[in-house]
């Protein structure tokens, strides 16, 4: 496939046009992977392209072009080139593509990660951008497991996650979407505990329509465990995970429904001097991509990147804009208008090169009375085509415009000034995204600390009533809150791991949400457990009764060797009739867990926190029963220790995290079941 030429794509999309024939808005959306097409440098038309779009003969200057010496003409030529690919990638393949789509009335998902051109402008030429992570990533929450023999290093960046979502803000496309939980763990050693907070800061930089990677097919006939995807987390039937990953997908679901309402409310806008990057001598290579794992090339160590993990530090939301949307920005009562909304603020980052047709457009946006911010002042513009003149034609034009374009000496400060603030409930250590609906916010918060947060925070809106919603149950309730003109405090109370929405209101509803706090210290569940093996393989343990909480994989060998899901069952007297709710929490569970006390259905507990709230227990003996299910990992084990073939598959074959043969006869045993302790704390409902 050539993808700097529409009419090879054109081409290319003939057999797609007689297998889609009579399909036409049947099929939701065509996808375009990540591109990975490394090397393609030229098209048949290249040069003829380039004198179009840069105004001169590349051919002419081949020998500074292909020069792999560091020098300024040099420089520019090669920024030329790349400016060159990345604007036949946009015009000649994306957009074409996407129009070609939707023309069959099918959507397109593109991820524009890899790519040789602007990011913002290739995410925005789908009707759905798309990002993606790659591998785990650490947090605080205590009782969170990344055992470092399981996982591979991630390098998810949430500055780099922006780049999908801000091309989405901008343009107008209201959903955002990734590829999700590629490489999480080793193959079957996944926990749906350790999905969630993976999922939540994608969701926090603005996905709001999460795609699993590794969901395959598996025909009925297939051998367990089926046919599997190379690149883990694997999601079907086969994983025991998928016992209870409704409760995950569940959760996600209900924070989906809240983040595709509206629109996205971040209110600052940041440049992103991308010439700075295609000027940049790249030690002799012509071609460049943009590599999502390779962010020590183009992003790191930047003042674009500072700039922006300062706003966020802050409590600013932020969205990247390119020089082609600042072409296309108007002002409107003292905003910056895009086709995606408004924005307060446009800050330009300390770069060195940028086209004159940007910086005159800012010039005229701050005229036109929109709060242009500069942290510092280009030197020069890109490109090789009378850059001399051009560059005279830019000093002249900030000399002319000193005042307007004088860079700040402190960014927090004058945007204070313009009264534009921060939400400073990140000071608690929360985590939050923000989305406006027609006057009113929604916030999504999230606590990835080690701590409990248990106060009033505070909320860039002022006198509203607040309604706390939990994703995990779908509990809701008024929140107490303390108003005053500009800002709204709001009581919650939310534990590591945990996670909210708030939604402004004008009016009070007559259900408040409960806040509890506990009476005494947490009760153990002591007695004797009695342990019934349910379902899984590779075959059914006996069952078994035990008094202290352990791994069941040292009941025997068949619990060593067992994968599914097993029963706990255990018989107390209540602690205190007078109390009228509780908390159950599970302690240390293997992976997730069916709760029901006296053959009523609680709820499940799959995530960090294991607690719920199981409210009143009956006088004298309560029953309860846990259902847990472990994961695959040691029935994998087993079949590998006796020497079992399993892996029937082609291509790539089975293969572990780092890309080496699979092996997991050098696995230990994975604790499984509920290692506990299992607790009951007595609770009272605050007014």
């Amino acid at each position: 496939m050539d993808h700097y030429s529409e009419e090879a794509l054109n081409t290319y999309v003939v057999p797609f046009n007689n297998a889609f024939k009579g399909r036409e808005g049947k099929i939701r959306a065509i996808f375009n992977d990540s591109y990975e097409v490394y090397g393609t440098d030229f098209t048949p038309n290249f040069f003829e392209e380039f004198q179009k779009l840069r105004g001169y003969d590349l051919k002419k200057q081949m020998p500074l072009l292909l020069s792999e010496t560091d020098n300024e003409i040099g420089n520019r030529i090669k920024s030329d080139y790349r400016q060159t690919i990345g604007d036949l990638l946009l015009n000649k393949f994306d957009k074409p593509w996407t129009q070609w789509a939707n023309s069959k009335n099918f959507k397109t998902k593109l991820q524009a990660h890899g790519s040789p051109g602007n990011l913002i402008d290739l995410y925005a030429s789908a009707d759905i951008p798309e990002c993606e992570t790659f591998g785990s990533m650490p947090f605080d929450i205590p009782g969170f497991r990344r055992e470092k023999e399981d996982i591979r290093e991630g390098d998810a960046d949430p500055v780099m996650l922006k780049f999908s979502s801000s091309a989405a803000h901008v343009s107008g496309k209201n959903l955002v979407s990734s590829e999700t939980f590629t490489w999480l763990r080793e193959h079957f050693k996944t926990a749906l505990s350790q999905c969630k907070p993976e999922a939540e800061d994608l969701m926090l930089n603005g996905v709001n329509h999460i795609f699993l990677h590794g969901s395959t097919y598996s025909p009925e006939r297939a051998a367990w465990p089926g046919w599997k995807f190379y690149a883990s987390v694997n999601f079907n039937s086969n994983n025991s995970i998928w016992e209870d990953a409704p409760a995950l997908f569940s959760y996600i679901a209900n924070c989906q429904s809240m983040l595709q309402q509206g629109k996205s409310d971040n209110e600052i806008l940041l440049y992103w001097p991308i010439f700075d990057t295609w000027d940049k001598y790249q030690n002799g290579t012509l071609f460049f991509q943009f590599k999502i794992h390779s962010l020590s090339e183009w992003l790191y160590e930047t003042s674009f990147y500072d700039t922006t993990k300062s706003l966020i530090k802050k409590g600013y939301g932020v969205d990247f804009i390119s020089d082609n949307f600042i072409a296309e920005a108007k002002v409107v009562n003292g905003k910056v208008s895009l086709p995606g909304g408004t924005f307060k603020s446009l800050i330009i980052p300390a770069c060195k090169k940028m086209p004159l047709s940007t910086l005159q457009k800012l010039i005229e946006l701050k005229k036109a009375g929109a709060n242009i911010i500069f942290e510092g002042l280009p030197e020069s513009v890109p490109g090789f085509n009378d850059y001399q003149k051009q560059e005279l034609e830019l000093k002249t034009l900030l000399t002319a415009n000193s005042e307007l374009v004088k860079p700040t000496t402190d960014i927090f400060t004058t945007l204070e000034n313009a009264q534009i603030y921060p939400e400073t409930l990140v000071n608690t250590g929360l985590k939050f995204i923000r989305r406006n609906i027609d006057g009113e916010k929604i916030y999504y918060l999230v606590n990835h600390t080690p701590k409990t947060i248990d106060e009033f925070i505070p909320i860039q809106i002022g006198n509203k009533e607040v309604v706390i919603f939990d994703p995990l149950n779908r509990n809701y309730g008024n929140a107490i809150v303390k108003k005053d003109a500009n800002t709204t405090l709001v009581k919650i109370k939310i534990e590591p791991g945990q996670s909210y929405f708030l939604k402004t209101e004008n009016t009070v509803s007559q259900k408040k949400w409960n806040y509890y706090e506990p009476t005494a210290a947490a009760i153990p569940l002591k007695g004797n457990w009695k342990i019934t093996f349910d379902k899984g393989g590779p075959q059914l343990p006996p069952s078994a009764t035990i008094s202290n909480l352990e791994s069941w994989t040292k009941l025997g060998p068949e619990a060593e060797a067992f994968s599914g899901s097993a029963t706990y069952a255990l018989q107390f007297d209540n602690p205190n009739t007078k109390t009228k709710s509780w908390s159950l929490n599970l302690g240390d569970v293997r992976e997730s867990a069916k709760v029901w006390l006296n053959d009523e259905f609680i709820g499940t507990a799959w995530s960090v926190p294991y607690n719920l709230n199981i409210r009143k227990l009956k006088s004298g003996k309560n029953t309860l029963k846990i259902q847990v299910t472990n994961l695959s990992a040691n029935r994998i084990r087993d079949k590998e220790l006796k020497g079992e073939e399993w892996k029937i598959f082609y291509e790539i074959n089975m293969v572990d995290k780092d890309y080496k043969k699979f092996d997991a006869t050098k696995w230990s045993p994975m604790p499984s079941g509920l290692l506990g302790p299992v607790t009951l704390t007595p609770l009272k409902q605050q007014n």
